[in-house]
This record gives C-alpha cells, structure tokens and sequence, in this order.
C-alpha cells in the first residue's frame, strides 16, 4: 500500500502534529496536500507549504486505490459524516491517526479515529469509528463513544459514561460518572453535565443547563 496522504478539510492544521510525530518513530506518510471546498483556507496552509490540491472535484485526478485519505473535518459532526460518507462512497481509504505512546491497551478502537497528544483511554472503553479525541483529554473505564464523537481539549469524561453518535464535547468539559447523552447533543466548552441528557440539544455552563 502507498503511503500517499491526502487531508480533507484545510481549516484545521493539527493533525500536522501527528503526522510529524508518526514520521519521527518511524512510521512516516507522504502528504501530497489538502482537499478542501471553501478556498476561503488556503492560506492557513499554504504558508507551511502543505498545498490545497482543490475541492471535491480533484478526487478523480487521483488513483484512489493508491492514496489514503484523513477526515479532517471537526467543527460540526454532521459535516464530518457527511464528508466521511462521501469518501467512503468514493471508494477512498480513511486511516486513523494516533499520536505515538498513546496508551490503548484494554481500548477497543473502530475506524478512522483520530487521537491527539496526550490523551488518556482508561480500560474497557469503546471508541466508535470517526471519532476524534483532542488532546489531554481523558476518558473514563468502561466509557462508550459512538461513531462520530469529538472530545475537546483537555474534556474529561468520566467512567461508565455513555455518548451517542454524534455527540459534541467542548473543550475544558466534564461529563461526570454514569452520565448517557443522546445522539448529536452538543456540550459546550467548559459545561460540567452531571445527568442524562436527550438527543439534539445544547448545554452550557455549570452545572450544564440547556441553552435557551
């Protein structure tokens, strides 16, 4: 398999990080660029000399049984599915990327993740496919994440904990012991949730309280 890289998604450059460090032990990817659909980011990238290759469009200048690409897409989890869908119907690879160290025995792990510095997975916890787990967060024994979840920087989220597909949590969050939250809820950053929440609603503050 080539080791050709393709990022789609040029707002956020932090997977750099990873990449970087997965070169350093050994593990290296040749990044050919960025994909993205809004030129509006092509200078974040750009002045790093990582090049925006184009939009969705540029797929087909590609052999896509020879290229991987990484879901680069954080700020909404709808958008991230909707994008990772459209890979996936593309015939395109997605690969996780996990910072080097990162301590995952007793973790089960699905596709595509994406893991940054620092984070710590305590045992029996699940983590669905596409999810995204920023760094010095950490999560608790016998947590379970669904398929699409992000955890913000420095979020902790307790033991027995459940999140459904979807579900947002903002940095600097905490979600406390045997807490569920529904489908594509969003917690917002620095919220501390100390009891169920349903699907599709957004909270804030402390103690977490849905927004008006």
């Amino acid at each position: 398999m080539s080791n050709d890289l393709i990022l789609y998604g040029a707002s956020n450059p932090c997977p750099l990080k990873i990449l970087g460090a997965l070169e350093k032990s050994g593990r290296p990817w040749n990044i050919l660029g960025f994909l993205d659909d809004e030129l509006s980011t092509q200078g974040v990238v750009d002045s790093f000399d990582y090049p925006i290759l184009g939009g969705r469009e540029a797929l087909s200048s590609y052999d896509l049984s020879a290229v991987s690409f990484v879901n680069n897409i954080f700020g909404s989890m709808r958008s991230r599915r909707l994008v990772g869908e459209m890979l996936s119907g593309r015939g395109c690879r997605l690969v996780e990327l996990i910072s080097p160290g990162t301590d995952l025995h007793l973790v089960k792990l699905g596709e595509a993740v994406i893991i940054e510095q620092q984070v710590a997975i305590d045992a029996f916890t699940r983590v669905g496919s596409h999810c995204c787990i920023k760094r010095a967060a950490s999560i608790g024994h016998e947590t379970s994440l669904g398929d699409y979840v992000f955890v913000g920087p420095g979020a902790t989220v307790c033991g027995r904990v459940n999140l459904a597909d979807g579900v947002y949590v903002g940095a600097g969050s905490v979600v406390r012991d045997g807490v569920s939250i529904g489908e594509g809820t969003i917690v917002g950053a620095g919220a501390v949730v100390t009891k169920n929440l349903p699907a599709g609603v957004v909270v804030m503050g402390n103690p977490a309280t849905l927004r008006p």
